[in-house]
């Protein structure tokens, strides 16, 4: 009970909802020649390879940030509802870094 009553408090989903229309916007722009998917705050690049997926999952950890991906080659977004936008638009920063990298 006392999760639900953070998220109520700190309008979590709220600002779920306005940072997923942001990212709405920003990641077929950041990543135009991948399939996008999502909403909110749960999003999935399709890189549509599944060795450049490990790849960039490699690289990220390396520097520091952690990402999951499906067998198919999908990269998944899942930030905590917490996150201040900087701090998403760099990591987001890193993943386009690691795939330029990787490929």
């Amino acid at each position: 009970m006392a999760n639900l009553e953070v998220l109520e408090s700190e309008h979590l989903v709220e600002r779920a909802g306005q940072l997923g229309e942001k990212l709405a916007e920003l990641l077929p722009k950041m990543f135009p020649q991948y399939i996008i998917r999502g909403k909110g705050m749960v999003w999935g690049i399709d890189l549509q390879d599944i060795e450049l997926a490990n790849k960039v999952v490699d690289k990220s950890a390396e520097e520091g940030l952690l990402m999951v991906k499906t067998g198919r080659g999908t990269l998944k977004i899942g930030p905590p509802l917490i996150i201040p936008w900087e701090v998403l638009c760099k990591g987001l920063v890193m993943v386009r870094d690691a795939i330029r990298e990787a490929i």
